[in-house]
């Protein structure tokens, strides 16, 4: 059983060497972590900050660029717009597959439960977005829906997606708001912020806790936001000036291994590690 703690918890911090910051951060194992900024390098780290492998063909397009699989193997996308997988070992890169012109695919996720790959893709130029949920043979499945019952467009720019405990798919997208998928795409909810604040959010990275909490940072005010399964405000996290180090959140990632809350910076290579919930 686990609730909220009234106030997080600064638990340690994680020097990654090898990038600027962390836009994004996948979890590997309860040492081990991807972590990529946006100048295409993404690196595995343990938590001591010993570098263990670098890519340097990562896609510098989106943010949220890779992902691991139930084996260990890492996805991601590349430079060419094609989705990737290199081994577990580190040894072996294959092609998954391609996403075809005029889309670039800008986000991914594969799906603990199934494997599937969800994929967050735009139109060159445009503001014309789609989500799509793949097998692994690079085979679409289904199409989101686009639209919501006002007929307004749900994706801007899908920067960063990933899935809850009840099968919903989240959708951070830069351009409009936290947007909640039902796992066949159909659009369940949309957040744009809490109701006293009067900035919109402006989503980054989101992931979801051990609670079916999601979690999302926000770079117009600096803030960890954290919202139940239904789109429900449930607390301001951090504010900028609690983060500790006084830096602006990025990525962001949930170890369900620990129940922690692993932030990065927009400012510097440091992650930090927080606890927010308790037996």
């Amino acid at each position: 059983m686990l609730k909220l703690l009234p106030e997080v918890v600064l638990e340690k911090s994680i020097p990654v060497p090898g990038i600027k910051y962390s836009s994004h951060i996948t979890i590997l194992s309860s040492d081990r972590l991807w972590v990529s900024d946006d100048f295409s390098k993404l690196v595995l780290a343990d938590q001591s900050g010993t570098l263990l492998h670098t890519i340097s063909d990562v896609s510098n397009k989106g943010h949220g660029i890779h992902t691991v699989t139930s084996s260990g193997d890492l996805l991601y996308l590349d430079i060419g717009n094609n989705i990737c997988r290199l081994s577990s070992d580190g040894k072996s890169k294959t092609v998954l597959f391609s996403i075809k012109e005029p889309l670039t695919p800008w986000c991914i996720y594969n799906s603990p439960s199934n494997g599937d790959l969800l994929v967050g893709m735009k139109t060159a130029g445009t503001l014309n977005s789609k989500v799509s949920r793949f097998n692994s043979a690079g085979k679409e499945l289904t199409v989101f829906k686009q639209q919501d019952s006002k007929n307004k467009p749900l994706f801007g720019i899908p920067h960063y997606i990933t899935e809850n405990k009840n099968g919903d798919v989240i959708i951070s997208d830069i351009k409009t708001a936290i947007v909640a998928m039902t796992r066949d795409g159909d659009f369940r909810f949309s957040y744009r912020g809490p109701p006293f604040r009067y900035r919109r959010l402006l989503a980054r990275a989101v992931c979801t806790d051990a609670l079916s909490n999601i979690i999302v940072n926000c770079a117009t005010t600096g803030s960890v936001q954290i919202i139940d399964k239904d789109g429900k405000f449930l607390a301001l996290l951090l504010e900028p000036a609690e983060t500790g180090l006084n830096l602006i959140p990025y990525g962001l990632a949930y170890d369900t291994e620990n129940n922690l809350l692993i932030i990065g910076s927009q400012s510097g290579n440091n992650l930090s590690v927080y606890k927010h919930l308790q037996k």
